[in-house]
């Protein structure tokens, strides 16, 4: 029987995870956020771990966002390639969107390491004149991780969702 993508965001994960931003930031406990991730985590979908991921880290992390945010993206870079990278995105979507530039700069960022199109969707909904006119210079960046995000970043959904 094959996995379901759901259980990549499993024990394992959160502990390394831990560990992960540990080295990024001395205080962080790591039982105790193993223990926050696995609590009833059998019963939670792929979407709801990613979300729960998310606010771990902003329960864990310094309350300051733009802190956190470098945390975060630091640890990035070790999901290249992986699902599991949706939690930083993620993060963004979630706690960055009071620092609309620093968070739109940091999903131009975190797009290299998995995707960042979920999370744009919501900077869309708060401000669609300003988000487009951002992914429309995406659109033309070197980078083609970039080009994806601004292109699939504005499609309206993504069929895998539903």
């Amino acid at each position: 029987m094959a996995e379901e993508l759901k259980d990549w965001f499993d024990r394992g994960f959160y502990k390394e995870l831990a560990g992960a931003l540990a080295d990024e930031h001395l205080p962080l406990d790591r039982r105790a956020f193993v223990r926050d991730a696995c609590r009833s985590l059998e019963d939670l979908s792929l979407l709801e771990r990613l979300a729960r991921t998310a606010s771990l880290c902003r329960k864990h992390l310094p309350d300051d966002y733009p802190k956190a945010l470098g945390i975060v993206s630091a640890v990035a870079p070790r999901y290249d390639g992986t699902f599991k990278a949706l939690f930083a995105p993620e993060f963004v979507a979630r706690y960055g969107r009071q620092d609309r530039r620093r968070s739109l700069q940091a999903l131009r960022h975190l797009t290299h390491f998995g995707s960042a199109e979920f999370a744009i969707r919501h900077f869309m909904v708060d401000d669609f004149d300003d988000t487009l006119a951002v992914m429309t210079r995406w659109a033309r960046d070197d980078n083609h991780q970039v080009r994806r995000l601004a292109s699939e970043g504005c499609r309206p959904r993504l069929l895998w969702l539903f």
